[in-house]
């Protein structure tokens, strides 16, 4: 509808560029577009359009010009985000070289807080750090290192860490040792354990693993 154009195929006139384009990143359009999309979508929103001062000040947000601008924007914007989403694999969009990751109490009672440091928190501390506080990190080491001292210090603890075997599930592991003293540090295994649960391309693209759920979309 609104004539969106890669620089790669079509060139603009740099002269032209702030009165008659909007550009983000390798994506532009031109205004006169955007104005021809208001008309072709409905009669309400072109009479409400036309209802804004006719004048070319990009600065005025009751102006054709500054409605024009924002909506050419947000269009530029939305394709150059989707255009650079990718998934979270290698280049290749192959399957994740590496075991699963540790999800469950014993996996993380067993592996050393330096370990799990460098091999489980660091490859995703970056991604963590976009939604996490620095504090709920601290306390995600913290109780990492609390459940390793744990398991070699309490055999009641141990005991029940050892019960659990390939059938045991994952809040039911959880469950048996504590819901609180390892609130952070369960939360952050949830993450780990989750296969998206949408169509089989989505699940597979989407999770590092390449896993997907079976046909009734349950397991």
């Amino acid at each position: 509808m609104f004539g969106v154009k890669h620089t790669q195929t079509e060139m603009i006139d740099d002269e032209m560029l702030d009165t008659k384009y909007c550009t983000s990143g390798d994506w532009w359009i031109e205004y006169k577009d955007i104005v021809e999309g208001i008309a072709d979508s409905s009669r309400r929103a072109y009479e409400r359009f036309n209802k804004l001062e006719d004048n070319a000040d990009f600065m005025d947000p009751t102006s054709q010009a500054y409605t024009v601008r924002e909506i050419a924007q947000f269009i530029l914007d939305l394709i150059t985000g989707v255009h650079d989403l990718q998934a979270e694999r290698n280049n290749s969009n192959g399957p994740a070289r590496d075991s699963a990751p540790h999800v469950k109490p014993g996996d993380l009672a067993m592996c050393r807080p330096s370990r799990f440091r460098s091999e489980v928190l660091d490859p995703r501390r970056a991604r963590l750090e976009n939604f996490w506080s620095a504090e709920d990190i601290e306390l995600l080491e913290q109780q990492q290192q609390e459940i390793y001292k744990a398991y070699r210090d309490d055999p009641n603890f141990k005991k029940i860490v050892d019960s659990h075997d390939h059938t045991t599930g994952f809040n039911e592991a959880w469950d048996s040792i504590s819901r609180v003293q390892f609130n952070v540090l369960r939360r952050f295994a949830s993450g780990l354990a989750t296969v998206f649960a949408n169509t089989t391309t989505v699940e597979s693209d989407f999770s590092i693993l390449k896993w997907e759920k079976d046909e009734f979309r349950s397991s």
